[in-house]
């Protein structure tokens, strides 16, 4: 039972639209992973003043979570991956 004027939290992006990015739940979670330690490294960064081939995140996010802004990256088509063949 939830109070009223309480707001119930939807998951976005949600998972089907995610899947629609990758070839599978593995890969999603790889190229997720990557880049949240990627975003997780810039904003290391920024107090350094040090900048090494590390990219800002490239969506305008509510949130503070690293991995949500990658799944947000993800879901707008802003990344993409591919296998290497060895």
């Amino acid at each position: 039972m939830r109070a009223a004027g309480t707001l119930i939290r939807v998951n976005h992006p949600r998972i089907d639209e995610l899947l629609e990015r990758a070839d599978s739940r593995y890969g999603l979670v790889i190229m997720a992973a990557k880049r949240a330690r990627q975003i997780n490294n810039y904003h290391h960064q920024l107090g350094e003043g040090t900048f090494e081939d590390v990219a800002p995140p490239l969506v305008e996010s509510r949130s503070k979570n690293y991995l949500t802004m990658a799944l947000e990256e993800i879901a707008e088509g802003k990344i993409t991956y591919a296998y290497d063949a060895k």
